[in-house]
């Protein structure tokens, strides 16, 4: 099932359910495997996903859900990426620091213990706060059916 926000590709921002204390950047889209998988979905409310509890947690389920390539990444303090896009799909979790993404004029600061999703080729620009950044970063770079391109 394909889902749009018409305001960003980033969906919303859900706030910190008492038993999760991660906020979720919804994605634009679920695939078909995520769904049925019970992945979220853009939406208000209680965030539906918890941080994983280690980064073999986050690969394990990751490549579960179809991600090719799951790694942790490194960004210096204030560092800024221009505007660009990537050829895969993005599912990644901030365990250190925090993030301001920008895309189609919103702009959504992740921060530690928080999620984002992106989809593949999506245009955007990256700004790392005055800590840097440290997340795990897991990517779909098949197309098809499994990566609902």
């Amino acid at each position: 099932m394909s889902t749009t926000s018409p305001t960003s590709p980033f969906g919303s921002i859900s706030p910190a359910s008492p038993t999760s204390p991660a906020s979720t950047v919804s994605p634009t889209h679920t695939t078909a495997s995520e769904a049925a998988a019970g992945a979220d979905t853009p939406s208000a409310g209680a965030p539906t996903e918890h941080p994983p509890a280690s980064f073999e947690a986050f690969e394990a389920e990751s490549r579960a859900l179809g991600y090719d390539e799951v790694l942790m990444r490194e960004w210096n303090p204030n560092q800024v990426l221009a505007t660009h896009a990537h050829p895969f799909d993005v599912k990644a979790w901030v365990v250190r620091g925090e993030v301001a993404l920008t895309c189609a004029g919103t702009t959504r600061t992740v921060r530690a213990g928080e999620s984002f999703r992106l989809p593949r080729d999506v245009p955007h620009a990256e700004r790392y706060g005055p800590e840097g950044a440290t997340f795990w970063a897991a990517r779909r770079h098949a197309e098809g059916p499994a990566a609902d391109a």
